[in-house]
């Protein structure tokens, strides 16, 4: 799986990082924080990753990135831990 970023410096202050979990799911890591894929669109383009440690926290973390073709297009910075 190829991966492209829209810029080298990301807003949440660090170059996100493809990689894969132990499991082999599609991950990326952005500073200290890890993003897990959570959905994709039906024609499979676009995709939404959240925090990976928004389904650990009670209130959940808001902290989301969208990809269009594998591209970085958007982030939100609103972690809540």
């Amino acid at each position: 799986m190829d991966f492209y970023i829209s810029s080298t410096k990301d807003t949440m202050g660090g170059v996100p990082v493809f990689s894969a979990s132990r499991y082999g799911n599609p991950m990326i890591e952005l500073g200290p924080y890890r993003f897990t894929r959570s959905s994709v669109s039906k024609c499979g383009r676009r995709r939404r990753w959240v925090c990976a440690s928004s389904s650990k926290q009670a209130s959940g973390c808001r902290a989301a990135i969208f990809t269009l073709d594998d591209v970085i297009v958007r982030t939100t910075n609103e972690h809540q831990h």
